[in-house]
């Protein structure tokens, strides 16, 4: 019998068909697919199922045990000792298939963004600039002794290298991509689909391409019950009016160039309401410490309501309005954020080898941020 579960993976739908045909659990909408697979079904409600077949095996099941008990005793005493030296190896092998599929995944969202990205400027001077924005943070790294960030700097300028030493002809690269993402969907494909993602990865870094994919949105690894966001996660706010929770953006600011709009809506007082980007480390750690209400208003780089630049310069400033349009753009090449809007102009410095998330802060209940990423980093004009 095929058995998916409580929930349909796949419609994230409860499996409450039964066909009768394959004896197959269905959720709703599986029905319309299902009728190509080579029979004709014949479904039953589980509430049907339940009484007219379940109770009946169920009393079968039983029936049975009286009658086994003497070799059920010793094959479950053998079961239990069997399990003993295998379990210890199995979540072993378990644990570090899930570390490679978390790494295959942070890679998937890479080339998702570098899929929907266009150079600013030409390819070689991209990657000029990158190679001197690594420089910088490593000469960084060097001289306050950050080990962390000179372990990252290194690995990425031995990438670089081993792609010049080494050269792959991209049609090569892209070719050996598909083909083990293709052994991957069937069968044990995951390590030769690690290391082809890895190269194709460390190329997209070398050309630093500049242009954001724009299809972030907030995380909702992090949504707790003081916080209200959308089905799109473009809409965030406060449900409790206590506390000061935040929010971040399920991708990292990493490297090229990132823009989105935030639009304030129904700002009735000031609760600590804000947007802007900040370290994702310091968020993890607010996190950890509550994750009911993570308060990050103080770490974020960005702008406050009524009108507090948050660790950013001031150039022009007003008070926050609601329904207004503010453009937060992040230029992880030069390294500095800019966040523009009616009678608005902040800047603010970036660090080398730190990498960054769109950050939102809510405090008042009824008080909105409802964003959207940019997929053209000058979309609307910077002067707007």
């Amino acid at each position: 019998m095929e058995s998916i579960g409580l929930k349909c993976p796949k419609h994230d739908k409860l499996n409450e068909l039964n066909c009768l045909v394959c004896n197959t659990y269905l959720c709703p909408e599986c029905v319309t697919e299902h009728g190509e697979k080579g029979h004709k079904p014949k479904y039953l409600h589980i509430l049907q199922y339940a009484a007219r077949y379940g109770l009946g095996k169920l009393d079968k099941l039983i029936e049975n045990s009286n009658k086994a008990s003497v070799s059920i005793e010793a094959e479950s005493k053998q079961l239990v000792d069997s399990l003993k030296p295998v379990v210890p190896k199995l979540k072993e092998l378990l644990d570090s298939q899930l570390q490679a599929l978390t790494y295959l995944k942070t890679l998937s969202n890479q080339l998702q963004i570098y899929s929907g990205q266009k150079p600013k400027g030409s390819y070689a001077e991209g990657i000029r600039k990158g190679l001197m924005t690594e420089k910088t943070r490593m000469e960084v790294a060097l001289k306050d002794k950050k080990t962390k960030e000179l372990v990252a700097c290194s690995q990425k300028i031995e990438e670089a290298v081993n792609l010049t030493i080494k050269p792959i002809p991209i049609a090569k690269l892209i070719e050996g991509l598909k083909t083990v993402t293709e052994k991957l969907e069937t069968s044990k494909g995951c390590k030769s689909t690690l290391f082809a993602a890895g190269k194709v990865a460390a190329k997209c870094r070398m050309l630093k391409l500049t242009k954001y994919s724009g299809s972030w949105k907030c995380d909702r690894q992090y949504l707790s019950t003081k916080m209200s966001l959308t089905e799109d996660g473009l809409t965030f706010g406060n449900t409790a009016s206590n506390g000061y929770p935040g929010i971040i953006g399920d991708e990292p600011f990493e490297s090229g160039l990132y823009a989105f709009e935030v639009i304030p809506t129904n700002l009735e007082c000031a609760g600590k309401e804000g947007f802007g980007i900040i370290e994702r480390d310091k968020y993890l750690t607010a996190f950890q410490t509550d994750s009911t209400t993570p308060t990050v208003h103080n770490d974020i780089i960005g702008f406050m309501h009524r009108n507090e630049a948050k660790n950013m310069t001031a150039e022009r400033t007003s008070d926050m309005q609601s329904g207004a349009k503010y453009y937060v753009r992040v230029n992880m090449v030069e390294l500095y954020v800019t966040i523009t809007g009616p009678g608005l102009s902040l800047r603010a410095d970036l660090k080398p080898g730190v990498v960054y998330a769109p950050c939102f802060s809510c405090g008042c209940s009824g008080n909105k941020l409802k964003i959207r990423p940019l997929t053209d980093y000058d979309e609307p004009d910077a002067t707007s």
